[in-house]
């Protein structure tokens, strides 16, 4: 008795979709962002440290 194909999930599914580069690219543009967010309020928070 052959087996059936196993039909993809929904998790690997959206698991293939997050490796598409347009969203890969969405996900870096998302973490330059917060980074320079980031680093204005330590900028504003307090002096660097030299």
């Amino acid at each position: 008795m052959a087996k059936k194909q196993a039909k993809a999930t929904q998790h690997s599914a959206v698991q293939r979709e997050l490796r598409t580069p347009k969203y890969q690219m969405r996900v870096v543009e998302d973490k330059t962002k917060y980074k320079r967010n980031r680093d204005k309020t330590v900028r504003i928070g307090k002096p660097p440290i030299q």
